[in-house]
């Protein structure tokens, strides 16, 4: 699906695109588990009330942020929707 943007550009990757695309591919693979998730095929399973919420833990890295005040970082969530969207129009 990417082919068509990546062939438009003849110069090497900066920096900035080469870690977009890593971003990129991660958004990807997020939204590839979250179709992936049983309780969206069995929706019987997401009926079920939670009676003792918990925790497994978290991890916080402030070095992968999305600031959405940076226009590349605009771009990156533009390029990450329109895959999204591509992903449930091809599920139907």
């Amino acid at each position: 699906m990417w082919r068509h943007v990546d062939a438009m550009k003849s110069s090497p990757k900066t920096g900035t695109e080469i870690e977009m695309d890593r971003q990129v591919k991660s958004l990807k693979a997020a939204a590839d588990r979250l179709l992936a998730d049983p309780a969206m095929e069995n929706p019987a399973v997401c009926r079920t009330r939670i009676t003792k919420p918990f925790a497994l833990g978290a991890i916080i890295d402030p070095g992968h942020c999305l600031d959405l005040m940076e226009s590349s970082s605009v771009h990156l969530m533009k390029m990450a929707h329109l895959s999204l969207e591509a992903q449930y129009d091809a599920q139907g």
